[in-house]
């Protein structure tokens, strides 16, 4: 509750010096107050990150991370950027805290709020989400996660002009790199039309039959690749009608 922070001499417990408080060792700039903060770290340059929660008792009208930058030789402090959530007005009382991310990025957990939010350098909102009702989260990170589906890869066929168009997905999986497309008479005689590499959620490519559709069966199917081509999943063989 000292709306503080501090740097501690690791060899005699002294504090160094104070930023922020009612004793603070440098004039606080315009927006570098904080108010029951938590997770003061060092960034690269000297700055220090900080999430400030703002509130119990509320000070600010919502939580959101800071940028500091002390300047030692005047005893000064200045805000470098701030971040806040522009959708949803988000106070937690307790908790929370503000990471940086590789390219300048900024994740914040809102700590007694379900609430995350990943940020751009810029400030803008790349990511916005929370937990579940009632969850709190003391800090928030970024882990490496593949997803694999527990369903094989959709597949959808429409005619136009003599033509089909072969559609397909897979809702949630990660490594998909590429999409090869297979057309034939039978599910037994398939080959490959086209390879399209994945741009999107869904990939489409266009297949003209040797023969009517309606004079003779199209099967259509197509399997997910992985970067080094690998097949990872199949879709069941569909007979465009």
């Amino acid at each position: 509750n000292t709306c503080a922070l501090y740097d501690v001499n690791i060899k005699t417990g002294a504090f160094n010096w104070q930023l922020g408080g009612p004793h603070s060792t440098f004039k606080v700039g315009r927006g570098t107050r904080t108010f029951f903060q938590h997770d003061a770290e060092w960034q690269a340059g000297g700055l220090i990150s900080v999430f400030d929660n703002g509130a119990s008792p509320v000070k600010e009208k919502q939580s959101r991370g800071v940028l500091l930058r002390p300047d030692y030789a005047h005893k000064t402090v200045s805000l470098v950027q701030a971040f806040t959530n522009p959708s949803h007005v988000l106070s937690a009382a307790a908790q929370g805290n503000t990471l940086a991310l590789p390219g300048d990025d900024w994740l914040m957990g809102y700590g007694n709020l379900p609430n995350f939010t990943e940020y751009g350098a810029d400030g803008g909102v790349l990511l916005d989400g929370t937990l579940g009702r009632g969850v709190q989260n003391f800090r928030t990170y970024l882990s490496p996660w593949v997803g694999h589906p527990s369903e094989p890869p959709a597949i959808a066929a429409s005619q136009a002009g003599g033509a089909v168009t072969v559609s397909t997905s897979w809702n949630g999986a990660t490594e998909v790199a590429s999409w090869r497309l297979l057309s034939g008479p039978s599910p037994s005689s398939l080959s490959e039309f086209a390879n399209v590499p994945r741009s999107g959620f869904q990939a489409s490519a266009t297949v003209t039959p040797p023969v009517s559709v309606s004079a003779q069966p199209l099967y259509v199917q197509s399997q997910a690749l992985s970067a080094g081509g690998a097949v990872l999943g199949t879709s069941a063989p569909l007979r465009v009608s």
